[in-house]
């Protein structure tokens, strides 16, 4: 008898074991539980409704009239520069010392106003100014950072405050000295 319980023991643990080992091998996902939510219907309170309301009519006859008056505005604009560039002429150009480059734009008369020059691509800025001390305040020298070498660039001339294009042309920037 004892032999016939510990059989039935044995094959019930072996059950067990063979079913815990085969659940472990199933492809099966594993499902999970999910939240449904319900919702009850609730009562709406009801829109309020509009009565309709006796309006007053007007017994004026006379209507209102819109009259346009054109008034001029001025739109701001540049001051003219000091100086008129119609008859400029670039003077000079070339390398100075330190990579350094110069030009120099020659006026008919002396120079009196304040400018700065942008030379090159992407453009440089150069400081200007007159220079009487040297007999000769028609002319506009510029100078500043050489901006390349051995190819020819734009130049332009603004108003230092303004910013107003006064001249422009092209210059060489060769090898530097």
């Amino acid at each position: 008898m004892i032999r016939k319980k510990h059989l039935v023991l044995f094959v019930l643990l072996f059950a067990i074991v063979a079913l815990a080992l085969m659940a472990g091998c199933s492809n099966l996902p594993f499902a999970r539980p999910t939240a449904t939510v319900t919702s009850s219907p609730t009562a709406t309170p009801p829109k309020p409704t509009l009565t309709p309301t006796h309006t007053p009519t007007s017994t004026s006859t006379s209507t209102p009239t819109i009259t346009l008056t054109p008034t001029i505005t001025s739109t701001p604009t540049l001051p003219p520069p000091l100086d008129d560039f119609s008859q400029a002429r670039l003077y000079s150009s070339g390398p100075r010392p330190g990579w350094d480059f110069a030009i120099t734009i020659l006026l008919p008369e002396p120079i009196k106003g304040e400018y700065i020059a942008r030379i090159g691509d992407p453009q440089k800025t150069f400081e200007c100014k007159s220079m009487p001390e040297y007999d000769h305040p028609e002319r506009l020298y510029c100078s500043g950072r050489q901006p390349g070498v051995d190819k020819n660039v734009n130049f332009f001339i603004l108003e230092k405050f303004t910013g107003q294009e006064v001249f422009k042309g092209s210059v060489y920037l060769p090898l530097p000295n």
